[in-house]
C-alpha cells in the first residue's frame, strides 16, 4: 500500500485491495463532508402574538429536526437565535406558515433575515392573503457571512392584516413553519 499526505492509501500496481480496505478508504475520504454545519428547526406548537402593526417579530423555533453542532440553537435559552459555529457564508430559508382561522385576513405578510438583530437584505415572496383562503405562507431566502463566533441570525415576520395572525406549528405531522441554515463556503 502506498499512503497518500493527506493520509489516505491506494494499492501499488502489485498490491491486492481487500473490501475492508475500500471501505476505510471511503470513510476517510468523506470524513470532512460529516461535519459541515447544518441545522434545521421547526415550529411544534402555535406562536401566537404576531400583531398586526407591520412591526417584525422572531419566529421561535422550538423543536430541532437535524443539527450538526450543539451549539448552532438553543431553543430553552433563545428560541428564534440560530448561531453558526464555524466562520462561513450561510445560506438561510425559512418558511412560515400562518394559520388559518375564521377571519378572511386580506393583508401584507412579509420577512427578513437579521444579523445580530439588524434587519439584511432579503430574497422573499411576500405573501398578500386575498381572504380566500384564510392562510398564508411566506419563504424567506438569505445567504450571509458569520464569525462562528457572536454572529446570530433570526427570522423576522411583520404582520399588515385587520387582526393578529398565529404562526402555525406541525399540524397532522407535517412541518407547518420550519427553517434551514447550511454552511456553504469559507468567508472570502
Amino acid at each position: 500500500m502506498t499512503t497518500t499526505s493527506s493520509g489516505l492509501y491506494y494499492p501499488a500496481s502489485s498490491d491486492p485491495v481487500t473490501p475492508h480496505e475500500h471501505i476505510r478508504d471511503l470513510a476517510e475520504s468523506i470524513e470532512p463532508f460529516i461535519a459541515i454545519p447544518y441545522l434545521s428547526v421547526y415550529r411544534n406548537s402555535e406562536q401566537v402574538g404576531f400583531n398586526p402593526d407591520g412591526a417584525f417579530r422572531a419566529v421561535g423555533w422550538n423543536a430541532t429536526r437535524f443539527k450538526t453542532h450543539s451549539s448552532f440553537h438553543n431553543p430553552a435559552s433563545f428560541s428564534g437565535r440560530i448561531i453558526p459555529p464555524v466562520p462561513g457564508i450561510y445560506e438561510f430559508k425559512a418558511v412560515v406558515v400562518f394559520k388559518s382561522d375564521s377571519n378572511s385576513e386580506v393583508g401584507v405578510y412579509t420577512g427578513v433575515v437579521t444579523k445580530n438583530g439588524v434587519e439584511q437584505p432579503s430574497i422573499q415572496n411576500m405573501a398578500i392573503s386575498t381572504g380566500e383562503t384564510n392562510s398564508a405562507s411566506l419563504t424567506i431566502f438569505n445567504e450571509l457571512g458569520a464569525d462562528g463566533v457572536s454572529d446570530y441570525f433570526e427570522f423576522k415576520v411583520a404582520v399588515d392584516t385587520a387582526n393578529a395572525r398565529t404562526v402555525a406549528g406541525t399540524e397532522a405531522g407535517y412541518y407547518a413553519s420550519t427553517a434551514f441554515c447550511k454552511y456553504i463556503r469559507p468567508l472570502p
